[in-house]
């Protein structure tokens, strides 16, 4: 059994490539986990695999159902499609150094953005407290963000210029520009500002901040 660490710094769990990927075809949608705490019955938790690092390890994005957890020693058992094909025994705890030939766990990032400039231009009225949840998973190449259609009205107004929007999973954070609506689409360019397009699950949030750019924009 594989053996790892993690602590609540970390955004999730992250496994080498060589756990399940020689599988022929191997297809990361069907690649999931059961986890319990050691010593117990029954799986009462499940994370699919969400997506590969630049690497090419494999992430599970982890949310409050585990990180509320007690600390202590937790099997998280790999099926896919559907059939157990490994377990990774996980020790949980406050803090503990990168154990060897396991990749670097990701931990959570959070973007320092400015403050609202004095004499920010009207077109950022609306804007300026947009933040929705995005109703559809966020592949990396999709160029449309899904959004309800109350918060997609909040979008409606016509922009003389594009603006950027932030993307986060409140692990991991991508800028992007929003261009307007098409046929009532929200139309995004990704990777704006140096980040990288990532796959964002729903529920990511996306909302305006004030990026360097924006800034410069609204004077």
């Amino acid at each position: 059994m594989l053996r790892t660490t993690l602590t609540p710094q970390a955004g999730g769990l992250v496994l080498p490539a060589s756990v399940v990927r020689d599988r022929a075809g191997f297809e990361i949608a069907k690649l999931a986990a059961r986890v319990r705490r050691m010593g117990s019955d029954d799986f009462t938790l499940g994370f699919p695999a969400w997506d590969f690092t630049d690497d090419g390890s494999i992430l599970f994005l982890l949310d409050s159902l585990f990180w509320d957890q007690a600390y202590g020693r937790y099997e998280f058992q790999l099926t896919y499609d559907d059939h157990v094909v490994g377990s990774v025994d996980v020790d949980y705890k406050p803090y503990a150094p990168l154990r060897a030939g396991m990749p670097r766990p990701l931990q959570r990032k959070s973007l320092v953005f400015a403050a609202k400039p004095s004499g920010a231009t009207d077109v950022f009225n609306n804007l300026e407290a947009f933040s929705a949840p995005i109703q559809a998973i966020l592949e990396r190449t999709d160029n449309t963000v899904a959004l309800t259609e109350d918060d997609t009205a909040l979008l409606a107004g016509t922009l003389p210029f594009a603006v950027e929007l932030v993307l986060t999973d409140d692990v991991r954070t991508e800028i992007v520009k929003f261009y307007g609506l098409v046929d009532g689409a929200v139309i995004i360019e990704r990777a704006s500002a140096g980040t990288k397009p990532l796959r964002f699950p729903v529920g990511a949030t996306l909302a305006f901040r004030w990026t360097s750019y924006n800034v410069s924009k609204a004077q």
